[in-house]
């Protein structure tokens, strides 16, 4: 039997602020999607096109894009990509289509429909979800709003501490003691959550809580020594999706990649992460959970220079606990600016 001919086509999810263009009733840290109706089928996609000959995916994505919306200003993230591959049929012949999606962010200009299009429309979480009519569209879609940290996601899922408490307990590993560090930081994060939302900034101090519950579940699943990669893979496929970057960021403190590397940490690793959130972006949140997780020795509660020089006299890795130190400070600088006074002496350190 004759192999089908393949075809590739690429495009972006393309999205932006909610309340990007004004609009006052928008909720903070929420997105939106842009979602286009074809012409003849009537149903909703992302904009998409075939390569021509000679094209990478990128600039198909780029050129399709311009074309069926009219937008040009847009910024493309260079670490998401998520490929749909399935069989098609056009025109009497079938063949295997590979769909390349990327994500791209909506600087600005209004959308200019070509004639495949019937509409358009910015459409939120979970909104958007519903209107495709694909599952492995909405897979995708998914996909980016985890990585943009979309916090209709996080209102979405609703978690709370004590469901986050059940299900870190039902790993292979955990102990008495890993368990009293996540609890007392979680109380910790909590506490800088609670001021922090009462200054006025956009902060959950329940998702705070468990995203600190969580973020050495791979710890509790017994992989120590890439816990905040092996976290993040695992909670991505759960219901605490929303919560899992707190795996890798209480591990980084929010340092960018390039330090990352030259403080030791694997490449693979880096990379891998890269392509499952932005490495570039920290949540109030998560800030939360790296200075808590910055100020517990064990099951106890310190000042960040306490925890550090414990690091260092466990750990033979001194550029990294550096680099963890200087961010956690500035960390704390973040949170004065907003507080108005040191974070730390909220704390019962």
């Amino acid at each position: 039997m004759a192999e089908a001919p393949k075809r590739t086509a690429a495009g972006y999810v393309l999205w932006r602020p909610a309340g990007a263009t004004g609009r006052t009733s928008a909720t903070p840290g929420h997105a939106e999607y842009l979602l286009l109706v074809n012409a003849e089928r009537g149903e909703a996609g992302f904009p998409k096109g075939h390569a021509e000959a000679g094209e990478d995916l990128a600039t198909t994505a780029r050129r399709e894009t311009e074309e069926e919306t009219g937008l040009t200003d847009f910024d493309v993230a260079p670490t998401f990509r998520r490929d749909l591959v399935y069989a098609a049929t056009r025109k009497g012949e079938t063949y295997e289509k590979t769909v390349a999606y990327g994500l791209a962010r909506w600087r600005s200009g209004e959308v200019t429909l070509s004639g495949e299009h019937a509409s358009a429309a910015w459409l939120p979480w979970p909104e958007a979800s519903r209107a495709l009519p694909f599952i492995t569209l909405r897979n995708v879609l998914r996909e980016a709003a985890l990585w943009i940290r979309d916090r209709a996601l996080v209102d979405e899922a609703g978690a709370t501490e004590p469901e986050a408490l059940a299900h870190l307990r039902v790993q292979p590993e955990l102990t008495e003691h890993l368990e009293k560090h996540l609890v007392g930081g979680a109380a910790l994060a909590r506490r800088l959550a609670e001021a922090l939302r009462d200054a006025g900034a956009t902060v959950d101090p329940e998702a705070a809580a468990v995203a600190t519950v969580l973020h050495d579940i791979g710890r509790a699943r017994g992989q120590h020594d890439d816990h905040p990669r092996a976290g993040l893979r695992h909670l991505r496929l759960t219901h605490f999706a929303p919560y899992a970057p707190a795996c890798w960021t209480h591990f980084t403190k929010g340092a960018p990649p390039e330090a990352l590397v030259t403080a030791g940490v694997s490449p693979t690793q880096v990379d891998e992460v890269a392509t499952w959130i932005d490495p570039h972006a920290m949540s109030w949140e998560e800030r939360c959970a790296a200075v808590a997780d910055g100020c517990m020795k064990g099951t106890t509660p310190v000042h960040p220079d306490a925890r550090f020089a414990d690091l260092r006299q466990r750990y033979d890795a001194e550029a990294l606990i550096a680099l963890q130190e200087a961010r956690v400070h500035a960390l704390l600088r973040e949170m004065h600016a907003v507080l108005g006074t040191d974070p730390l002496e909220l704390l019962p350190l």
